[in-house]
């Protein structure tokens, strides 16, 4: 772990995904998916992490609140990942998903892997994302005040993407589109970089193939 990334609250849901869905399971070996095992598995990852079972009485949402200096990374179906992305909307601090529940729309929606793998950068990417096209469609005090939406967070979710997978071409080209939507023609030079270094990134599958030739194209 380095002195810039915050711990990780792993919230886990236990009895999620408890009918059937539209989904895959993160993994047909039920150890892998037990609470301690996923913390390991991001502990692995040289993540420091705390762990909180979630009970019948504990409320997401209060869960998150209640230790704020963390990111969080949510273990569970649509009703437990919910209520904490609401909250985390509101600040700079970074989600990830585990999807574990039986239809898992909020991952599907943000297009993060259903795979036992810690969602945290392509997270923080797609909230940027997200807080960059509602200021640029309903401008920045609406955006503020009805959706929690705001200029430093989007930047700030940016830049942790960033940090935590730089050598993805996606987080870039985000990156970049947030500053045109978010400042226009003032941020054109800072977004022109981050699509030079989108195209300069090799790929390792064919889809960041198509992001790199998307960011090539951007450059034209």
């Amino acid at each position: 772990m380095t002195g810039e990334r915050r711990p990780v609250l792993l919230i886990v849901n236990p009895i999620s995904g408890g009918k059937p869905g539209s989904t895959p399971r993160l993994s047909d070996d039920h150890e892998k998916l037990k609470p301690e095992a996923l913390a390991a598995a991001l502990q692995s990852r040289g993540l420091s992490v705390r762990l909180h079972l979630l009970s019948e009485a504990d409320d997401p949402a209060d869960v998150a609140r209640g230790d704020p200096d963390t990111d969080v990374v949510v273990a569970g179906g649509d009703g437990t990942v919910g209520p904490v992305a609401e909250v985390l909307a509101r600040s700079d601090r970074a989600l990830g998903i585990l999807p574990m529940g039986s239809w898992n729309n909020i991952a599907r929606g943000l297009g993060l892997p259903l795979e036992l793998e810690p969602a945290h950068a392509e997270a923080a990417a797609a909230f940027g994302a997200y807080e960059s096209e509602v200021i640029d469609k309903v401008g920045g005090m609406v955006a503020g005040l009805t959706y929690g939406a705001k200029k430093d967070s989007a930047l700030k979710h940016f830049e942790r993407a960033a940090k935590l997978f730089p050598a993805s071409p996606i987080i870039h080209i985000e990156h970049a589109n947030g500053l045109i939507l978010l400042f226009g023609k003032a941020r054109i030079d800072d977004a022109t970089r981050l699509y030079e270094k989108a195209a300069a990134l090799k790929p390792v599958d064919a889809m960041e193939r198509l992001d790199i030739e998307h960011a090539k194209s951007e450059l034209e």
